[in-house]
């Protein structure tokens, strides 16, 4: 268990006389600086650059390229998540717009993998957290610990895909995987971008996976004309 949750878990249970106060928050750019220097370093051994703070991308067989964040959660806990980012597929804005993503600057989620969301207990949830209301000395002992899971888990999934061939077989396996929360069509980039990638790899399924995503969500008909278009395009 890590320590800023051992704190509060203390807490809830014996209230202010369990624990020996709240430490003072690690400022965030102190808190990114400490990531940097373990996660990061530890990333950038392994074909990393970083883009911004706690994001990472690895650009070593484009069209793929390999992306993990370090994103905030909904209370004081910060947790990886890590994926794909593929050149070929497009995302489309608030606006309806049709943009691409073909940068390691610009990368974004095409598929995503959420080590939280399939953690069976909480107590494993807590194993990824790493928080800026740590002492800084329980920081570093979380940083370790999520940083050597990372490279556990996280490397031989991006290492499982060498080329697009490999790509339909991490969405299948992403699909039926049972997550906590949402699943996976819900993830609007995901939906799309399956549809790319089973056209990329000349299956006639993404045509009917694009007009789900398009059905789904609400997309506009010239927008939509669009993506028709572009898929086909990835098919030719």
């Amino acid at each position: 268990m890590t320590g800023y949750w051992d704190r509060f878990l203390k807490y809830i249970k014996g209230g202010p006389e369990a624990i020996d106060g709240w430490p003072r928050p690690i400022p965030i750019e102190v808190f990114n600086q400490a990531i940097a220097r373990t996660l990061g370093v530890a990333l950038s051994e392994k074909g990393f650059e970083t883009v911004a703070p706690r994001r990472w991308v690895r650009s070593t067989r484009t069209p793929i390229r390999d992306l993990l964040e370090i994103q905030a959660g909904k209370g004081v806990g910060y947790s990886p998540m890590w994926g794909f980012s593929l050149d070929f597929v497009p995302h489309v804005t608030t606006s309806g717009e049709i943009k691409w993503h073909r940068t390691a600057k610009s990368a974004r989620f095409d598929l995503e993998y959420r080590p939280t969301e399939y953690a069976p207990l909480a107590s494993e949830t807590r194993e990824w957290d790493i928080s800026p209301v740590a002492t800084p000395e329980e920081l570093q002992v979380d940083l370790s610990r999520v940083t050597r899971l990372i490279m556990a888990h996280a490397i031989p999934f991006w290492e499982r895909v060498r080329g697009i061939e490999d790509l339909p077989t991490a969405y299948r396996e992403q699909r039926i995987r049972q997550s906590a929360n949402l699943p996976f069509v819900s993830y609007r980039q995901q939906a799309l971008a399956s549809a790319f990638v089973l056209a990329k790899s000349s299956d006639a399924a993404g045509r009917a996976e694009l007009a789900e995503y398009i059905r789904a969500n609400d997309v506009g008909p010239e927008t939509a004309k669009k993506l028709e278009e572009l898929l086909e395009q990835t098919m030719a």
